[in-house]
């Protein structure tokens, strides 16, 4: 096969609005080109308006229709499984959608699954992505798993062993830490496994326009607690608002830094600009003009990198946020509500020192911990530095797997990965 006739599903993944989403395909799909050389990619964005037609022409858009008939079997299904009726791995409850993805898949077409925690029990158990799995294993691709954590499926028995066997029949598995390899090993899953550092930290920033490059002024302390957080840390959605203007005073009048909001998903209903931008209102009701500022919501992700790149400290919550300041060997203080923080920070630093879990979370908290950052602000940025390689490298590696894993020739050296 030519590689100019190279072919890859990406499905998995949310849409745009959330910059982490972008960030993953972005880089994906630069690792796979600066491997194998140009592929047509077919993209199954998982949820309505995920993703908008662009004019490229190495991609297509497959968009799922999710939505079941009332007296139809999957929804019968779907409706006991919610109440806990029966287990909730019947993934032929979810096949019904792929239907339009027939003729999509053969032996030389691997679906790549991209959405990074799309395994784990963070968003209820991940039925309808082994659903596609198993619709693509059936049909004879190679199905990969790409910057992946998984699990821990452990308050679950009946379906930790379900997952363990569903995961056996993956062709390749990129897991983004060693917790979950870890993980995987316990569970019988370790032939398939390779370890790979999230793609995104190969993306590459881009200078935004003008007007938005001065909100970096004056080395601020970049800031997002988003929305989603707030599910985990048990507090109602004001207190939780309220304990992120302490926090944000807190920052402006000890560090005499400003304080730079940075919204990285604008999904309705969990959309950190709205979240954020009315915290800076009330905020510079009461502090400094120029003090409190935030990012325009229409940044890509490799913008916002580049504003995080610039700030003294990066404090977030969005996992591909930190990803993004910690790449660019900025400071980072990870707000971690789940397993992936603590794994991300333990591959990059070697501990979990600069991690504050959802339930620990305060103003004073979080403050003491970036006291301590800015003491140790200039080691910190050495140890980042010295670590950017081994960690893009380790992100790049994964499309040698991937190619090796699905019989593509590969060039000698493969190019950086553009973005």
């Amino acid at each position: 096969m030519k590689p100019s006739e190279h072919r890859v599903v990406l499905a998995g993944n949310g849409g745009w609005e959330n910059r982490g989403c972008e960030a993953i395909e972005v880089s994906v799909r630069s690792i796979i080109d600066a491997v194998v050389g140009p592929v047509f990619f077919t993209i199954i964005p998982f949820g309505e308006g995920d993703r908008e037609i662009t004019d490229d022409a190495s991609e297509r858009l497959a968009p799922l229709d999710w939505r079941v008939p009332p007296l139809s079997a999957e929804r019968i299904v779907r409706s006991m499984n919610a109440r806990g009726l029966i287990p909730s791995h019947r993934h032929w409850a979810f096949r019904r959608p792929f239907a339009r993805l027939d003729g999509l898949f053969s032996l030389e077409t691997p679906l790549v699954q991209i959405g990074g925690d799309n395994f784990t029990v963070d968003y209820g158990n991940p039925d309808r992505f082994f659903a596609l799995n198993d619709y693509a294993l059936r049909r004879g691709s190679p199905v990969v798993l790409w910057g992946a954590s998984i699990g821990p499926f452990s308050s679950d028995r009946s379906y930790e062993q379900y997952a363990a066997m569903q995961l056996r029949r993956v062709s390749l598995i990129l897991a983004r830490e060693s917790m979950t390899v870890e993980y995987l090993a316990s569970i019988g899953v370790t032939s398939n496994v390779r370890t790979a550092m999230d793609p995104a930290f190969t993306l590459e920033e881009v200078e935004p326009r003008e007007g938005v490059r001065s909100l970096v002024d004056g080395s601020p302390v970049g800031l997002n607690v988003s929305p989603l957080f707030g599910r985990y840390t048990g507090e109602p959605a004001d207190a939780l608002s309220d304990e992120v203007k302490r926090l944000a005073e807190s920052i402006v009048t000890h560090t005499r830094r400003p304080v730079l909001f940075l919204p990285h998903v604008m999904t309705p209903g969990q959309d950190d600009h709205e979240w954020h931008s009315a915290q800076a209102e009330e905020l510079l009701a009461r502090l400094p003009s120029d003090t409190v500022r935030i990012t325009p919501r229409d940044l890509s992700a490799q913008e916002l990198k580049w504003c995080a790149s610039r700030c003294s400290v990066v404090i977030g919550s969005r996992t591909h946020l930190t990803i993004a300041s910690i790449s660019s060997a900025v400071p980072t203080i990870s707000l971690g509500y789940s397993a992936k923080a603590r794994g991300i920070n333990y591959e990059v630093f070697g501990h979990e020192r600069y991690v504050v879990p959802a339930k620990e979370f305060s103003a004073e908290s979080v403050a003491e911990i970036l006291k301590d950052v800015l003491e140790h602000e200039a080691d910190i940025r050495h140890t980042l530095q010295s670590r950017q390689e081994t960690l893009r490298s380790s992100a790049t590696l994964a499309g040698r797997e991937f190619a090796g894993c699905v019989g593509w020739d590969m060039p000698a050296v493969e190019a950086r990965p553009k973005s």
